[in-house]
């Protein structure tokens, strides 16, 4: 953990999630830059996360280990272990390295042996260290939803960034399945927004509505059909992309932030930091789509709302919300379990990898 003055804590837990996404942020800012220091991070990340997270035995990762590496929570969490995927994989562009590329390989056979779903398609949440499904209620953070939104898209981004570095059929058939599942189960049609939790059938069981992950699965989802190169797939998902980004509209403030959710019709007025970054992207690809002014006018609107409120500009890094109270949250800390460099840095590189074609 890293508080809010850029002060590290080094007896805290470390988690999967936090490590991987450390992992694909310095792999990908390497990739661009060349920068050695980049790649030292990425070394570091990787050798943590093989030395400490992956299970030898029974495949996959565990969720947190303590801070000489000794495991604390077993679980397989399908969320972390698709995260896990998509960063090794992002680490194997950046540098080839073939364990790496193993260990994303081996991750993926797990969670397709174990994982997923062969009659309703889509793959589960949490499973026991040897993969036998979870009963215990009080570690399962999703409550009764034996599937969610939140880990679909981000098995998607998985299988994307994987596709890329290994062209396995069976990959290319999931990958598939998750858009197509996506576009007919996960999104609700009449308001073209995320369901959020799911029984296994992919009935909704909840009315949230979470308006960063709308428009993050709005670019995300069509970066996954054009690795695929599918034109078919790609026109039905620039449709979808457009309508997940207008109904985002509706949470927009005039200050030109975005609301993070709704909760049984209340809309939160939390304004969290990852949700900004995905807006500047989702506005951008909107606008690349449409050719319409209007989103990058969102895009700057959001944008320069974030750089004057979550930009730290004495300590570094960006703050992670105005809370309930509509205060900005100045002492939390800036890198913790679910607070890292992920979604603002992959903001910057995207913008920049975007705006590139046109200069």
């Amino acid at each position: 953990m890293v508080d809010s003055e850029g002060n590290g804590n080094p007896e805290t837990e470390r988690g999967l999630i936090l490590n991987s996404r450390i992992l694909w942020t310095f792999s990908s800012l390497y990739i661009k830059d060349r920068d050695e220091r980049f790649l030292s991070v990425a070394d570091r990340a990787y050798s943590y996360i093989e030395d400490n997270f992956i299970d030898t035995v029974y495949g996959g990762a565990v969720y947190t280990v303590d801070n000489t590496g000794n495991w604390i929570n077993e679980i397989k969490s399908i969320y972390a272990n698709s995260f896990l995927i998509y960063r090794l994989s992002e680490y194997v562009m950046a540098t080839g390295n073939r364990s790496a590329l193993e260990h994303a390989k081996n991750t993926f056979l797990r969670l397709e042996e174990h994982a997923h779903d062969t009659l309703y398609g889509g793959y589960g949440e949490i499973y026991n260290r040897d993969w036998s499904p979870v009963t215990d209620s009080s570690i399962n953070e999703i409550g009764d939803a034996a599937k969610t939104m939140n880990t679909s898209l981000h098995i998607i981004e998985a299988l994307t960034n994987l596709y890329r570095v290994w062209q396995s059929p069976v990959v290319k058939d999931r990958l598939q399945e998750m858009i197509i599942l996506t576009l007919e189960k996960i999104i609700n049609p009449e308001t073209n927004r995320l369901y959020y939790f799911f029984d296994h059938d992919w009935k909704s069981i909840t009315n949230i509505k979470s308006y960063g992950h709308d428009i993050e699965c709005s670019w995300l989802m069509l970066e996954a059909a054009e690795v695929l190169g599918d034109i078919e797939l790609i026109e039905k998902v620039e449709k979808a992309s457009i309508a997940m980004a207008e109904s985002t509209l509706e949470a927009l403030n005039k200050n030109g932030s975005l609301t993070n959710e709704s909760v049984d019709g209340v809309n939160s007025i939390s304004l969290q930091w990852w949700v900004q970054a995905e807006a500047v992207v989702g506005f951008i690809n909107a606008w690349e789509l449409t050719k319409d002014d209007v989103w990058i006018d969102h895009a700057l609107s959001a944008w320069k709302f974030t750089e004057e409120n979550f930009v730290d500009k004495e300590y570094g890094e960006w703050f992670w919300e105005f809370g309930n109270d509509g205060q900005l949250n100045t002492t939390a800390p800036k890198i913790s379990a679910w607070k890292c460099p992920y979604h603002n840095s992959r903001m910057s590189l995207e913008v920049l990898r975007r705006l590139s074609r046109y200069s």
